[in-house]
């Protein structure tokens, strides 16, 4: 069959079965507990990959990818988004222009212009991170900057797990809303941050 195109609203009448793949109102992969949903959706049989566009989605777990553009091969599980991309999880969120996920690891690799807000008070810029959503961990690694209401930062490498938010690696700190390059910068061997209590420790 090839591609076969199915151009569509987001409800559909009619469940249509390609191989392991199910659309019914969305697009489900149910052994990998994956739900896809897009606005127009192509599905190549041979290759088992799924190509949408449109408000594009996939939802496994906690996490949730977003953007205008992708696909997701169901044969090894990866997905790639391409023209911008949100991933949410939980109370975390990133932004990027691409994004490659590994469904069966639930690992993700956002790049370029990595926007990456861990928490309401706390926005990370960068290049590239990984968000391993198995252990709810995220690795991201500079040059990286960070803004927070109370100072902002930059450092070489920051690792944010459920516990802590931790920078390491030539970390200098601006207090206030300073230009962070200026002489008063700060620097400090390692900067942790508490998660839960929103303690902010600074170590030499």
């Amino acid at each position: 069959m090839g591609w076969a195109r199915l151009a569509r609203r987001r409800a559909i009448a009619a469940a249509i079965s390609l191989g392991n793949v199910l659309l019914v109102g969305e697009l489900a992969i149910a052994q990998s507990q994956i739900s896809i949903v897009a606005d127009d959706v192509e599905y190549d049989d041979r290759g088992a990959i799924v190509r949408a566009s449109g408000n594009f989605a996939i939802r496994q777990g906690r996490a949730e990818a977003m953007g205008p553009l992708g696909s997701y091969n169901n044969l090894t599980g990866q997905s790639i988004f391409t023209d911008g991309v949100t991933l949410s999880a939980g109370a975390q969120r990133f932004e990027a222009q691409r994004l490659e996920g590994n469904h069966r690891d639930e690992l993700f690799l956002l790049e370029g212009n990595v926007v990456y807000r861990p928490n309401a008070t706390l926005t990370v810029l960068t290049s590239a991170a990984i968000y391993d959503a198995t252990a709810d961990r995220v690795m991201l690694s500079g040059p990286i900057e960070l803004v927070h209401p109370q100072w902002r930062a930059t450092a070489e490498r920051v690792e944010v797990t459920a516990e802590t938010i931790a920078l390491s690696g030539n970390v200098q700190v601006v207090l206030g809303d300073r230009d962070p390059q200026a002489d008063e910068v700060q620097q400090w061997s390692r900067l942790e941050i508490h998660r839960r209590t929103q303690v902010t420790q600074f170590i030499e």
